[in-house]
């Protein structure tokens, strides 16, 4: 099992969440992060300024310069009344 060692420029990543690799400007896997260490302990998150290993299950192309984009996905269900609104807005900018 390969792992990247990175370091954390911005915000905070928590095992689990959603990883983008960037080799470039070319997109090279998209998937989810399943190990996250600090120094040889197992962790839930590590902030910004931070140095980290991580790993994933389903990529192990890792290369020197690769860019990682760490996010979690949140579904929200949308409520009529906002649903209205923003029919009326859009609707509203055409005429």
């Amino acid at each position: 099992r390969k792992v990247a060692g990175c370091l954390v420029t911005q915000g905070k990543i928590q095992r689990g969440c959603r990883v983008l690799v960037m080799r470039g400007k070319r997109q090279m896997w998209e998937g989810e992060l399943t190990s996250l260490r600090r120094l040889k302990d197992d962790v839930d998150e590590v902030s910004e300024g931070t140095e980290c290993g991580l790993g994933s299950d389903g990529f192990l192309d890792w290369a020197p310069g690769d860019k990682l984009q760490c996010f979690n996905m949140v579904s929200k269900t949308r409520r009529l009344e906002e649903a209205k609104a923003d029919t009326a807005v859009e609707l509203s900018s055409l005429m």
